[in-house]
């Protein structure tokens, strides 16, 4: 897991971001948030300089009935305005505003594409920590409030993030290991009780919505080291079809490593590949990819992969793994909103 201190957010999201272009940026807020899925952060600049009377005005338009934009394109502008904030040097005069754009913009992206509560689920879950950690602390507060109360009724959520407390705290119990492989874990201390635990949170909240197969990526990975590879697998398959890509990215990471033990070179093969699709920013998919490769003889093909990876977007790396879990990685978390939602 990386290290991260508040001040990392801003140094983070300039390293993923793609370099401005060097002509004039677009006139009109649409032409903005277009260039921004396509180029990343190059366009927070001509928001801000963008009067407020303007920016609600173009959203106002956006967000109408009879809007033409796409869910897509709202969702894109939701987190150009995340950035304007974040990147802001005056965040004081600036954060409240361009956040109060951002929430607009999800609503109707919402209504427009159901699914995308998900999205919108996260960002709320994300945020009050991306503007705690750049000093907006009153901003955080009222994010988190507002989260609350949106999902208050969302009995499934709420067993969701108990279950990834307890997760966590399973894989951070010390155990005394008596062996190697997937039987060295403890199964009957500290550790198998805060699984268990969270194991029927997270069967539970599937239960409760099936939908919420972030939940079965979870319990996935604790029947995975219960050596329960089975039952693991199933889940893993499940969470294959999460409308979050980093989700997608780790089931695929996790059921192909399962595949590669049982000998299934091409099963494992096709899942890392699917994986790099999910999540290009990633690092660890490539590098199983790689390693599967080397390990069946094709040499060059495994040089051929990490190659492809370092010289792919300038090398930038959003790696899912860094915001596994309640304790994940906050900026890492925030970049994964950002780029999720570029072309």
């Amino acid at each position: 897991m990386r290290s991260y201190v508040s001040a990392a957010l801003i140094l983070l999201s300039a390293h993923v971001t793609v370099a401005p272009r060097a002509s004039a940026q677009p006139a009109s807020y649409r032409a903005l948030v277009q260039s921004y899925r396509e180029l990343g952060g190059a366009e927070t600049n001509a928001l801000r300089a963008m009067s407020r009377e303007a920016v609600a005005a173009a959203v106002d338009e956006a967000i109408s009935g009879g809007s033409s934009w796409a869910w897509e394109d709202l969702r894109a502008a939701a987190m150009l305005h995340c950035e304007a904030c974040v990147t802001a040097t005056d965040k004081g005069s600036t954060c409240e505003f361009q956040i109060m754009q951002a929430e607009r913009l999800l609503e109707r992206t919402m209504r427009l594409s159901p699914r995308q509560e998900d999205f919108a689920w996260r960002w709320y879950h994300v945020m009050p920590r991306v503007l705690d950690s750049v000093g907006q602390k009153s901003l955080a507060l009222g994010i988190e409030t507002q989260a609350a109360q949106k999902w208050h009724l969302d009995m499934a959520r709420a067993e969701y993030l108990q279950g990834l407390e307890l997760e966590s705290k399973g894989s951070h119990e010390p155990t005394a290991l008596t062996a190697v492989g997937p039987n060295a874990y403890d199964k009957a201390g500290a550790r198998a009780t805060h699984f268990v635990r969270a194991s029927e949170l997270f069967t539970t909240a599937l239960q409760r919505r099936p939908d919420l197969t972030v939940a079965a990526l979870h319990l996935g990975r604790i029947r995975m080291l219960e050596d329960k590879n089975e039952q693991a697998a199933a889940l893993f398959r499940s969470a294959l079809t999460d409308v979050d890509p980093s989700v997608r990215y780790l089931a695929a990471l996790f059921l192909g490593s399962l595949e590669e033990r049982e000998g299934r070179f091409d099963a494992a093969e096709k899942l890392y590949r699917d994986a790099m699709q999910s999540m290009p920013y990633g690092q660890s998919a490539p590098l199983a990819l790689s390693e599967l490769l080397s390990r069946t003889g094709r040499e060059a093909e495994a040089r051929s992969a990490l190659t492809a990876r370092v010289l792919r977007m300038n090398a930038q790396v959003v790696e899912p793994f860094w915001a596994y879990g309640p304790d994940g990685d906050t900026a890492t978390q925030f970049d994964l909103l950002r780029v999720e939602v570029w072309k």
